[in-house]
């Protein structure tokens, strides 16, 4: 989505705020490097990891809604923002949520991607009314 919207809008920015458990478990390393290489001054990169002490950068834990009402404003003007998206395990993208929310963002801007339920913060699912039931 990044490097689309980079490559068609010579007036856009991106600021990819990610965090990942460790730098070896970081997902398109190679692909965010090369977007930050091609638009050095449009595409912002921001990392943090939750397992793993970095040499440089923000300290380690997890991005939680708390951290994240304060860092996004030190990073970037919140307000102007055209979208906000969200992606990853489903306590992430709700505290996410949460902070932007905080933050005034209205919720037509912010846009949500689950990849997994990692941590049972997510409500379970009803089973269906018509679902065949096992007997005990």
């Amino acid at each position: 989505m990044a490097a689309t919207l980079l490559a068609r809008e010579p007036e856009a920015r991106f600021c990819l705020v990610r965090s990942d458990r460790t730098a070896a478990s970081t997902m398109f390393l190679d692909e965010v490097a090369d977007l930050k290489d091609r638009y050095p001054d449009r595409f912002q990169l921001v990392t943090v990891l939750s397992r793993e002490e970095q040499q440089a950068g923000l300290p380690s834990g997890r991005l939680d809604r708390e951290r994240l009402t304060g860092l996004l404003p030190a990073l970037l003007p919140v307000g102007e923002v055209d979208g906000w998206f969200l992606c990853g395990p489903f306590g992430l993208v709700q505290g996410a949520e949460r902070a932007l929310r905080d933050l005034g963002v209205d919720r037509g801007r912010i846009h949500q991607e689950i990849f997994h339920v990692d941590d049972g913060s997510a409500p379970a699912a009803a089973p269906a009314a018509d679902a065949p039931r096992t007997p005990p």
